[in-house]
């Protein structure tokens, strides 16, 4: 080949590829740009555009969507996931949900006087882990009582929840106990006061305290007259007799005291379903708990179109905050039980529309849990598939299967299991619910943090130790400034764990218990005390006026400053006793001392009671 043919060759070869590659950048041009519809053509068959893949994608993942939405389809992915009748979307949605109505009344407890109002509905597991959540909710909300110092100063007590609770029968003459009246009261159980009937109602074996007391009873045709006494007297009186059968209040409010509550009855039978009282003056809990009853049916529950109309109107003037749902039944099987739960769901709806609705799947059982399995997901899919008020809890897969529980927890009678798993599934509900998210009620702030309102001294460190006590440090350099918040009893421990020094109102019991006042109320029933020196020096004393003994807790902050021992002593009034402070110069260095006396030698260090 001459030079002359080669280079022609050549030539040739390149304006070839000179036309694959602008035939490659046009293929390319289309497989970018082109619409959903096309498809580009290569040597390797046809290639859909970028368009066209984007849009057969969304045509996909509706259509997924569409089949995991088909709840009647047993072929269709829902019940592989387990939210039947639910989309994907709407099951992770169900998940995130937080008890709106319970966060609000925490938010309110922080700065003036509020309740949290809880209503139990189902059967005997209905009650179990909320006896565990029950407490720490009325702690949370500044309750007293079902938690704190004992009498003797030395650990937890116990007691009713603090803002109100249902009271049960003590004495009573010509009292029946009527059963299965499911027509009258959602669990069957009504007290019928036959004419001339007395009855003493008791929280515990005791009277309560109270400021309003609420009488629910049954108006129906031929029913006699119902007389309120509190404290002996005849406070309210009313007649139950009606045309048509439906729910009665009677109310009588209080300044808030300590009184027997009695019902008589006359002229005809009177049946109660319900005697509550409520104490306004405090913050906390406000249980009701007696719309659920061991062994009960939600198919009896809702059986009686009279009886849903009752239970309705008794949760309407309720006003839950909290609505607690868990029972042992075979939902999502398709018999009563379903039918049962949609009633259940439209009274819910029409009494409590904002309150926040909690459906518990049920703890593993020994003979059925792949029936426990399907319920749980029948209500999962259920409360997905309703408001932001519905939410879901799992107990079932929390604990794994029914030998899985009883292998870690210890045996349980093949219902109900051992209170230790009751115990930890109500702290995963505490979790759940977020509640440990509200933390105003402990302290977590970095040292020497700027631009927050505590100052803390070099050195200084704050801790929330496994027993949920606050300890605080310093390096004894100087003293502290700091503000501190906390919801529970008030104590002061060596770094062994041993309490020196707390708050109680059994000061004359205990030695190491001092008679602080720290249980805060509203503004009208704090005393602020300031002690000030021509220095400018201040010590704070706050003491709770209307209730100086009670209970001690912490629902505000303790503000200290720090004084020198010669600022201390000329501080020694009778206005001081009880009042803690920081001396920086004290005997044996820095220590936290208080006030035991009114004498300048009745200043003495928390840590040895001595002296200053």
């Amino acid at each position: 080949m001459t030079d002359i043919a080669a280079l022609e060759s050549y030539a040739g070869q390149l304006s070839e590829a000179a036309q694959r590659s602008r035939g490659a950048a046009e293929k390319q041009h289309q497989y970018i740009h082109g619409d959903a519809a096309t498809d580009v053509v290569t040597e390797s068959g046809p290639v859909p555009t970028i368009a066209k893949q984007a849009r057969l994608s969304l045509e996909q993942s509706a259509g997924l969507e569409l089949e995991l939405a088909s709840a009647d389809d047993a072929t269709k992915g829902a019940n592989l996931i387990g939210d039947k009748g639910t989309t994907v979307s709407a099951a992770l949605a169900l998940n995130l949900r937080k008890p709106r109505k319970v966060f609000s009344k925490l938010f309110a407890a922080a700065s003036a006087i509020s309740h949290l109002r809880v209503v139990i509905l189902g059967d005997s597991l209905a009650g179990a882990k909320m006896l565990q959540l029950n407490a720490s909710l009325d702690r949370r909300m500044g309750g007293v009582n079902m938690s704190g110092v004992n009498s003797a100063g030395t650990g937890s007590g116990d007691g009713p929840p603090t803002g109100g609770y249902d009271l049960s029968l003590s004495t009573a003459s010509l009292v029946t106990a009527e059963t299965f009246q499911y027509q009258y009261w959602p669990t069957g159980l009504v007290s019928r006061l036959n004419d001339g009937a007395s009855a003493l109602w008791v929280r515990s074996g005791s009277s309560p305290t109270f400021t309003d007391v609420k009488v629910y009873y049954i108006k129906e045709p031929s029913a006699g007259t119902l007389s309120l006494s509190v404290g002996g007297t005849v406070v309210a009186t009313v007649s139950a007799a009606a045309g048509v059968t439906g729910l009665g209040v009677l109310s009588y409010t209080q300044a808030a005291a300590t009184a027997a509550v009695l019902t008589t009855v006359s002229g005809g039978p009177v049946r109660v379903v319900l005697v509550h009282t409520r104490n306004t003056t405090v913050s906390g809990l406000d249980l009701h708990q007696t719309m659920n009853r061991g062994g009960l049916l939600l198919a009896d529950a809702t059986a009686s179109a009279q009886g849903r109309a009752i239970w309705q109107a008794a949760l309407t003037d309720i006003n839950a905050d909290l609505i607690t749902f868990e029972m042992d039944d075979d939902f999502g099987d398709g018999a009563a039980a379903d039918a049962s739960l949609n009633y259940l769901i439209g009274i819910l709806d029409a009494s409590s529309p904002y309150a926040d609705k909690l459906f518990i799947g049920s703890t593993p059982r020994t003979l059925n849990d792949s029936l426990k399995m399907r319920s749980g997901h029948y209500l999962k899919g259920f409360c997905g598939n309703k408001g932001a008020s519905y939410l879901y809890f799992d107990s079932y897969h929390l604990l794994g299967t029914h030998a899985e529980m009883n292998t870690i927890f210890g045996a349980d009678d093949g219902v109900h299991p051992v209170a230790a798993v009751q115990a930890y599934a109500a702290e995963m509900l505490w979790e759940f619910l977020g509640l440990n998210g509200f933390n105003l009620g402990f302290v977590s702030r970095a040292v020497n943090d700027r631009g927050t309102p505590s100052r803390l001294a070099r050195g200084t460190t704050i801790g929330d130790r496994p027993g949920r006590e606050i300890s605080i440090t310093g390096d004894a350099s100087s003293g502290s400034d700091f503000t501190l918040t906390m919801t529970r009893s008030f104590a002061f421990a060596s770094s062994t764990g041993v309490v020196l020094r707390r708050t109680s109102s059994q000061p004359g019991v205990v030695s190491n218990v001092e008679p602080m006042a720290t249980d805060f109320d509203t503004p009208a029933n704090v005393r602020k005390r300031n002690v000030v020196t021509s220095t400018g020096i201040e010590i704070t004393q706050l003491v709770k006026t209307d209730n100086p003994g009670g209970m001690q807790h912490l629902r505000a902050g303790l503000y200290f400053n720090s004084f020198t021992r010669a600022q201390l002593l000329a501080l020694s009034a009778a206005s001081n006793t009880g009042a803690l402070a920081f001396c920086s110069d004290c005997t044996g260095g820095a220590q936290w001392v208080y006030a035991r006396g009114t004498n300048a030698q009745d200043w003495v260090t928390v840590a040895g009671n001595s002296a200053i």
